[in-house]
């Protein structure tokens, strides 16, 4: 568990960004929305989840400015597109690796077969905002969120 804690840790500082705490100019949902859009899940459908429900998956702190988060509308799978705004974006990256080791503990005996892509998801930080995206495509996953940056 510790290695693959670190090894997430390791893989999200290798695809963070370089510029510093500045502010983007980006609207969480619809940032969220056009990535969970263009990964093009075929074995699902992705759906926005309502706040209340994203407050018990995620634990955000109050420097969050901003959050979206797009999961699984069957729940059968693991395929996850989520946009934070923080002040604090370490803390919120910090979040979503949470999430992804939770998302871990309930795939691993439900569906084993969605370990590969939570083995291998997207996080990226930029500025003021974390982005993480779980789904097949990794490198697809990665071009939309440096789209979504920039």
């Amino acid at each position: 568990m510790k290695r693959t804690l670190m090894a997430l840790l390791m893989s999200a500082v290798i695809f963070s960004g370089c510029n510093g705490g500045a502010s983007l100019d980006i609207d969480a949902q619809k940032t969220a929305g056009e990535i969970a859009e263009g990964i093009g899940v075929t074995n699902d459908q992705l759906f926005l989840a309502p706040a209340e429900v994203i407050d018990e998956w995620y634990t955000f702190d109050d420097k969050v400015t901003g959050f979206a988060v797009y999961v699984s509308a069957t729940g059968a799978t693991a395929n996850e597109v989520a946009v934070v705004k923080s002040q604090d974006v370490k803390t919120a990256e910090e979040a979503l690796i949470r999430r992804v080791e939770n998302l871990k503990a309930r795939f691993k005996d439900y569906v084993p077969a969605e370990m590969l892509k939570l083995d291998n998801p997207v996080i990226i930080t930029k500025g003021d905002v974390a982005v993480m995206v779980i789904a097949d495509d990794a490198a697809k996953a990665e071009k939309l969120i440096a789209e979504a940056l920039k």
